[in-house]
């Protein structure tokens, strides 16, 4: 098979399809028989697995394909840093639709594995936070935001947010998922490293752990009637919560926006340049066909994996919907 230099808009649609039917077979299977298991096998056999195989079948360099460029200490930080700001948008984002399905019926939100224990605590950290951080990214960012970039890197960079918000297949937490999308996406772009946007996932993850761990600690300090009130308060004001984390999501975009501009500035120009020109010499040196040096224009077959996943997500949509108004 001739090698390949680059990624199509049908590699990351198909990649996509293939994930998703993965997810909905192998991965709901092993998650019903036993959670973190199934978790740790679904991160691994349905997300991570997938890219990388594709990427030896056409003989492709995995660190260029997948940008596994390296990044500095402080664009590490700086990554964390505009995540942790950006944590209020993405629950706003949430909390939006939660609001907007409240007035279809009575919501009853999945939720998520909360830690009771340190041990239960760590665990979650090594699978939900790191593992899931590293293979979604690769996944996501690596394949999926490499091949769209044939329709440019802003594009690029929104529909593969749109995908990554879509694979969830939850809607409680799609509009969520996709500022997340973009947030890491841009990262991803901007230090032109998979790293950035790794260290961003594990960060938000982290954080999300964190919180519903502490929140479980202080149920077990304050008195139930306390608890009760505030849960009944929360249920009842879902409005005013979208209001509350609305106002934090803006103040933490100006911050995040602040601190945006220092991780172009703090990426090393040279550094740049280097990986770059690096980039295009692994790809002068390789083989590739004639179709491909003389046509890199996006075909509209290449879009034809997405009518195996559209319908999906709309069936699960259905499906949850239904669940609201009592006729699932």
């Amino acid at each position: 098979m001739v090698r390949r230099t680059t990624l199509r808009v049908f590699d990351a649609n198909l990649l996509f399809l293939i994930g998703s039917l993965l997810f909905f077979t192998v991965g709901y299977t092993v998650q019903e028989r036993e959670l973190f298991t199934g978790l740790i096998l679904t991160q691994l056999a349905v997300v991570l697995l997938p890219p990388f195989l594709y990427l030896e079948i056409f003989r492709m360099d995995v660190r260029t394909a997948l940008r596994f460029n390296r990044i500095t200490l402080k664009q590490g930080v700086l990554a964390a840093l505009i995540t942790i700001f950006m944590y209020p948008a993405a629950v706003t984002g949430n909390l939006i639709m939660i609001n907007i399905l409240t007035r279809i019926g009575t919501i009853d939100i999945p939720e998520m594995p909360t830690a009771t224990t340190p041990f239960e605590y760590i665990r979650l950290m090594l699978i939900v936070s790191l593992l899931a951080g590293i293979c979604e990214e690769v996944f996501f960012r690596g394949f999926v935001l490499r091949g769209y970039e044939n329709l440019g890197q802003r594009k690029a960079v929104i529909i593969s947010a749109i995908l990554f918000g879509m694979f969830h297949y939850n809607l409680y937490n799609l509009f969520g998922a996709i500022v997340l999308g973009l947030v890491f996406g841009t990262m991803v772009w901007v230090t032109n490293s998979l790293y950035a946007g790794i260290v961003g996932h594990i960060v938000n993850n982290g954080l999300a752990i964190t919180l519903g761990y502490v929140f479980t600690l202080l149920s077990d300090v304050l008195p139930a009637e306390e608890i009760e009130m505030a849960e009944m308060t929360l249920g009842d004001s879902l409005l005013a919560s979208l209001i509350f984390f609305g106002v934090l999501a803006v103040l933490g975009m100006a911050i995040s926006y602040f601190l945006y501009n220092k991780l172009k500035l703090v990426t090393d120009p040279a550094m740049q340049k280097e990986i770059h020109q690096e980039e295009k010499s692994e790809m002068s040196d390789v083989e590739t066909t004639e179709e491909e040096e003389n046509d890199d224009s996006v075909q509209w077959w290449e879009y034809f994996p997405l009518t195996g996943v559209i319908p999906l997500f709309i069936h699960v949509a259905i499906i949850q919907i239904s669940m609201l108004l009592g006729r699932f």
